[in-house]
């Protein structure tokens, strides 16, 4: 009932995060090195740099680390410590990156110079067991070992994403007999493991060509195509759709955004999910939830033209190259959805932009 994921390995490498003293020249090096290795396997790898503010690193490394797939930790040696054993000091700051990138629950790789001491600050708590290493090649080695040893994979991330279906569908809505093109949006979890669960998409905002706002004044659950429930499991590198609008061919400057009508019973709702009058651009915000995922919100810009059926564009505002292709033709099951009341078989009409005789497809 859902499509695989077309991974796309230059929109969704996996994010490392390089955590490592960079006091010197040699350790600079190492930990540019680093970056073109990891970049050559295909991940987006990003070197942290020290933060003067705590504003400076809620705002950088923080939000770096709370947007990444793995941590990779180097301790490098310090000055000598006064214990018996002399053993030297590791990075502190690098320790209070390894201490967030734990609570985010982050893959781990923790490599510790020979010398410095031995489960130092927060890495007893953590449960990083370190490898050591006693030369910069050696350290490399090393790293490309575990990173194959661990299971590293170079293409997911630990997030949702919205994007725009490229082929609307051109059909009649049962319901009434109309003809109507229908858009909508893909739905991926680009997760290697995790499904999503309970994950919903509502409009949060709707502006104008000048900004003003058109945005319901009540929350409404979109459609999820192909189904009545309002909420729904994405499984880990699969896809669904959501019903994002429709326009009718006889009233093309009418634009009506994807509701559930099995969650809706209200007219008043019904129009104000109806844009009416809509004769140039508008800013459409949607916004993703999932109860174990971080929300999602992107923007998309709709074009109208009132001359021919449907929307002339429809786009990832950041990104016109992500526009939808022109409604066509498809063949339409004349079956309407059948529901069983006791031992009576009747048909009901079919919600708007939710069955097709295509169906799911899956890659």
């Amino acid at each position: 009932m859902s499509k695989k994921v077309d991974v796309e390995r230059k929109s969704i490498a996996a994010r490392v995060f390089i955590s490592c003293g960079q006091r010197e020249k040699r350790e600079k090096d190492i930990a540019q090195r680093l970056w073109t290795m990891l970049s050559d396997k295909g991940y987006e790898p990003y070197i942290a740099t020290k933060q003067h503010t705590s504003e400076g690193f809620k705002e950088n490394i923080f939000r770096k680390l709370e947007h990444s797939e793995y941590f990779l930790f180097i301790d490098f040696k310090r000055e000598k410590l006064k214990t018996k054993k002399k053993d030297c000091r590791g990075s502190l700051f690098s320790h209070q990156e390894l201490a967030v990138a734990s609570y985010l629950g982050l893959d781990l790789l923790v490599f510790q110079e020979k010398g410095v001491e031995e489960y130092p600050g927060i890495m007893k708590f953590v449960m990083a067991n370190p490898i050591t290493f006693t030369s910069d090649d050696d350290l490399f080695k090393k790293i490309e070992n575990e990173i194959d040893t661990a299971g590293w994979k170079p293409y997911w991330r630990r997030e949702l994403s919205l994007s725009v279906e490229k082929e609307p569908e051109l059909r009649t809505d049962k319901r009434n007999g109309k003809v109507a093109c229908y858009y909508h949006l893909q739905v991926k979890n680009l997760h290697k493991s995790k499904p999503a669960l309970n994950c919903k998409v509502l409009i949060t905002d709707i502006k104008d060509k000048n900004g003003k706002s058109l945005t319901p004044s009540e929350l409404s659950e979109l459609k999820w195509k192909g189904t009545i429930a309002s909420t729904l499991t994405i499984f880990p590198r699969e896809m669904r759709h959501i019903d994002a609008f429709h326009v009718y061919c006889t009233s093309r400057d009418e634009i009506y955004l994807g509701i559930n009508p099995y969650m809706v019973d209200s007219q008043a709702i019904e129009e104000e999910y109806t844009l009416k009058a809509v004769t140039e651009k508008l800013e459409i915000t949607f916004s993703l939830y999932s109860d174990n995922f971080s929300v999602v919100k992107e923007t998309f810009t709709v074009i109208t033209d009132t001359q021919q059926c449907g929307v002339i564009k429809f786009y990832k505002k950041t990104d016109p190259s992500t526009e939808a292709g022109p409604c066509n033709e498809k063949s339409v099951s004349e079956e309407a959805p059948l529901t069983t009341n006791g031992n009576t078989t009747k048909v009901i009409p079919a919600p708007s932009g939710t069955i097709t005789s295509k169906g799911y497809r899956r890659f």
